[in-house]
């Protein structure tokens, strides 16, 4: 079994960068994966999940399976459908008896669940376990990914479902990715919940995954470990691309370093400034 389940909660950076990061945690959408990209994605990854591009209805199981084949990926998420948990439900039994029954996949699934209509996961959840069962769903790695999250504007909302949803996957015996959550430090004057939520490491979230690292690089934004977001005022044109590559690559590692670090404030140094030349 990969790194998800470490004792740290594993960010991952949902790339659609074409240089490349300098992040070792990676998730990749179909729509991202390519022959070109194996050997790029291979290299810089040590945990490299591939999705199924969930904004696409014509993304197939099928292609799902051939994308994280060709990148040797150690996670795959099959196809689902938002906020349909029914449809959900019959993709991931379709992958599992056309890639994991037939032994074509034999590495670990992030098994997609989607809300239902108020924000709650209970009905996916119970369907699942009505066509595989508790320990079925345990030998294929016993992760599930909340789906449904992203966009949620209202973060106390979006806390109070995380922390249901995780509770729930965590009373089955697994353990939870997130989709599409960014982990902003503060939301509308105050630290945002969501945050603090992720940072107190609560059982049974093992990890998150969001694309914002790298489209605050693409304007030029640099998050520090504090949380604190810093502005470059020119990052357009070709030349820039190695520099936002490196903003995005150190926005990943910032939220890594933010969500687990402790809580109590840094050190501050004691060598005077004038010292440092």
């Amino acid at each position: 079994m990969s790194t998800l389940a470490d004792s740290n909660i594993k960010f991952y950076d949902a790339t659609g960068w074409k240089k490349g990061l300098f992040y070792p945690y990676i998730l990749a959408s179909t729509s991202y994966v390519s022959d070109m990209h194996a050997k790029l994605l291979r290299s810089i990854a040590t945990t490299l999940i591939v999705d199924c591009d969930i904004r696409n209805e014509n993304t197939t199981n099928k292609k799902v399976y051939e994308k994280a084949t060709i990148v040797n990926a150690d996670y795959v998420v099959p196809k689902d459908y938002i906020r349909k948990p029914e449809e959900t439900v019959h993709s991931i039994v379709n992958f599992v008896e056309n890639y994991v029954t037939s032994g074509k996949w034999e590495k670990d699934l992030i098994i997609p669940v989607q809300p239902a209509e108020d924000g709650t996961y209970d009905n996916c959840i119970n369907l699942l376990l009505s066509e595989f069962g508790q320990r079925e769903l345990k030998n294929m790695g016993g992760y599930i990914g909340l789906g449904g999250l992203k966009g949620i504007e209202d973060k106390k909302v979006q806390c109070k479902r995380i922390v249901a949803g995780v509770k729930l996957i965590h009373s089955f015996g697994f353990v939870a990715h997130l989709f599409g959550v960014y982990p902003g430090t503060y939301y509308r004057g105050s630290i945002n919940p969501v945050f603090q939520y992720i940072r107190s490491r609560p059982a049974g979230l093992a990890s998150l995954d969001s694309s914002v690292t790298e489209t605050m690089a693409v304007t030029g934004r640099a998050r520090d470990f504090g949380g604190n977001i810093r502005k470059f005022p020119d990052t357009r044109g070709d030349e820039s691309v190695p520099w936002k590559v490196c903003i995005a690559s150190a926005n990943a590692w910032a939220v890594l370093n933010s969500i687990n670090r402790n809580s109590r404030k840094p050190k501050q140094s004691t060598i005077p400034f004038r010292n440092l030349k």
